[in-house]
């Protein structure tokens, strides 16, 4: 599996979790939060790829009075040093009486991401994300949810067979502004500007696409524009952090706990020599 597959195939898995959280969540006592949504799912990705995808996560301050976003993400290789930028606000769908809502939309802090992420100083894409779960069967997702890559092959985008994969669903906070104006935005408002998030790093049938290739396409027919802005080369030192020398160090504890406990189990289960029969 190539790195682009697998990264793709990283981002349906956690829209599939994410919806089936949502599901199950509530019947047994424990209502999933839009933060936890949040913080489990990118701290998965940033574990499985540390050298494609960066991540900051905005403290309320700054999401409230200077971005607009819940986090920014830098997709793209250490390799090459080149970098899409992105910052996203993320909205929990919920049941209320006989419709399907998101929380809150804040005009305002829907402007201020959209305005400080297209600051030329900025250069990023603002982008919301959509967790979601409906059990009513009555409820139709318009069929223009489609995958965004053309070479994407047709099960990226069968909604019918695979509906866990609009767990998570993304869309451009530009067209979000221009749906009616009210707080609470319904499910059938979102959904004509959503798509899956994995449809924004699937690399389709160009699995050998570098990763940041893959995503402008996808941001393109997203957003409806032929261009974007401009791609970072080179990242803040905010955005390299040390997390990557943590998980290494993490996962060289895991192996070593597993190894270890290999070793007991084999142990245990080999059959003593010396005892007595019978």
């Amino acid at each position: 599996m190539t790195r682009g597959a697998e990264i793709c195939w990283t981002f349906q898995y956690l829209a599939w979790r994410t919806w089936e959280s949502l599901c199950v969540g509530p019947g047994k006592g424990i209502e999933i939060g839009e933060e936890s949504l949040t913080d489990f799912n990118l701290l998965d990705v940033q574990i499985r790829f540390p050298a494609n995808i960066k991540l900051y996560k905005y403290t309320k301050t700054q999401e409230h009075d200077e971005t607009g976003a819940d986090w920014e993400w830098w997709i793209g290789s250490s390799a090459s040093d080149t970098w899409r930028r992105i910052r996203v606000q993320a909205k929990k769908l919920f049941h209320k009486g006989s419709q399907y809502k998101y929380d809150a939309f804040n005009e305002s802090q829907m402007r201020l991401l959209i305005d400080k992420s297209l600051d030329p100083a900025v250069s990023a894409v603002p982008l919301y994300c959509f967790y979601n779960y409906w059990h009513d069967t009555s409820v139709r997702v318009p069929r223009t949810s489609h995958c965004l890559n053309h070479h994407c092959p047709a099960r990226c985008y069968d909604m019918a067979l695979f509906p866990g994969v609009q767990g998570c669903t993304i869309a451009a906070a530009e067209r979000v502004s221009l749906l009616p104006q009210r707080s609470r935005k319904t499910l059938r408002d979102v959904s004509n500007t959503s798509s899956p998030w994995h449809c924004l790093v699937c690399p389709g049938l160009l699995p050998t696409r570098p990763v940041v290739d893959t995503v402008d396409v996808a941001l393109m027919k997203l957003l409806g524009v032929t261009n974007l802005p401009r791609r970072w080369v080179g990242l803040p030192d905010y955005a390299r952090g040390i997390l990557p020398q943590i998980i290494g160090v993490c996962f060289m504890c895991v192996k070593s706990l597993l190894r270890r406990r290999a070793r007991v189990v084999r142990r245990d289960r080999a059959p003593r020599r010396g005892g007595r029969v019978g």
